[in-house]
């Protein structure tokens, strides 16, 4: 019976988690839309000529929120294949998760930045270290669980390699595109945009983790 009940806890812990961390990605996804804000145009007879030009001069801030969403959106996915696996938690990996979750929710930030001054270097670059060190607290959850013996037996050793490989493309990009900001900041805007299409496109992983 105590057993059972310590399973019971255990169970209980990953789903508060889980729920706590969906609720934290849903917010932080929902507040991007807030850095696009309705056009002020006074009505005369250019109307739409100047609500064409307003909805242009919008255009950073619009590819910068489909990024940010496209991104965030990628980062639970991936957060949901990570939990689907990771049978046991203990208070290290809690608070792994909870910075994780401080990243997610602070990526509205960074991607108002990219939209309003997505010429600068600065932009771009707190934009890219963000998104770095989301990807540094991804690979460190998944080593920590497999270190621990956390994740489902299910996964053999190289299945959990692959997977910390797989999980290591986001953070070696955004480093990268660091590095480049300084010199060329629109190929770092490229590689921002890059990346999420590679986790979108079907790798050989995937059959198997989902």
């Amino acid at each position: 019976m105590a057993t059972q009940k310590i399973k019971n806890l255990k169970s209980l812990s990953i789903e508060r988690l889980n729920a706590f961390s969906d609720g934290v990605f849903a917010i932080a996804i929902t507040l991007l839309v807030l850095g696009i804000t309705e056009p002020e145009i006074t009505k005369n007879a250019h109307l739409n000529e100047e609500l064409i030009s307003h909805l242009f001069a919008l255009s950073p801030k619009i590819l910068s929120y489909i990024i940010s969403f496209t991104v965030i959106g990628i980062f639970w996915v991936g957060h949901h294949i990570l939990f689907r696996y990771i049978k046991k938690i203990d208070r290290n990996l809690i608070w792994l998760n909870i910075f994780l979750l401080m990243l997610i929710s602070f990526i509205p930030f960074p991607a108002a930045l990219l939209g309003e001054y997505g010429q600068t270097q600065s932009a771009i670059f707190i934009y890219g270290a963000t998104l770095l060190i989301v990807g540094v607290l991804f690979e460190s959850i998944w080593w920590y669980a497999a270190k621990n013996n956390f994740i489902d037996e299910a996964l053999n050793r190289e299945m959990i390699k692959k997977a910390g490989r797989l999980i290591l493309i986001a953070p070696v990009s955004y480093f990268i595109a660091l590095i480049i900001s300084f010199f060329n900041p629109i190929i770092s805007l490229g590689i921002y945009i890059l990346v999420p299409v590679l986790y979108i496109i079907p790798s050989p992983i995937d059959d198997f983790l989902n």
